[in-house]
């Protein structure tokens, strides 16, 4: 890699938002696990591990991002699906497997399409309290308050932002 890309690179990671941080793990992974099909391919053993080690790294990289949410197996279940692509990419390098890369490399790109769903769904949210925190004139509401409900049911006892 020359120097400006990896320079440019750096930039980019310093000034991305979380998010996007994780979109580009996916995207080094996935990249890194295709480019060890084509070593794989052409008979580049060297070349090949190298790129599973790396595409082993960043997944690594996305498990130990990972933060447990209260009352949801979300985590624990990804980062079980994490530790199974890297035991899947060992084996693809030792069996010399394009099948096991191909599997590892199908799973990132779910992951990487959900992500950047999620990404453009949180995005389309905040575009959506955006505008309603507008006037019809356009200009700015004032800031919200909050003031408990006396709301029976399901949402009796919450604060609710207006």
């Amino acid at each position: 890699m020359t120097e400006a890309k990896k320079e440019y690179l750096a930039s980019r990671v310093h000034t991305a938002p979380p998010m996007e941080l994780i979109r580009m793990l996916y995207e080094g992974a996935l990249e890194a696990v295709n480019k060890a099909s084509e070593h794989l391919r052409g008979g580049r053993i060297m070349e090949r591990g190298q790129s599973i080690t790396k595409a082993s790294e960043i997944i690594n990289e996305l498990r130990f991002s990972l933060r447990p949410v209260a009352e949801s197996d979300y985590s624990s279940n990804l980062a079980e699906l994490y530790g199974y692509m890297q035991h899947r990419l060992l084996h693809a390098h030792v069996e010399a497997s394009e099948a096991i890369l191909s599997e590892v490399s199908r799973l990132l790109k779910c992951l990487l399409d959900g992500w950047v769903g999620a990404m453009q769904s949180q995005q389309a949210s905040v575009k959506q309290r955006e505008h309603f925190d507008e006037e019809p004139t356009g200009k700015p509401l004032p800031p919200p308050t909050y003031f408990e409900t006396s709301m029976s049911g399901a949402g009796a006892g919450r604060s609710w932002q207006f």
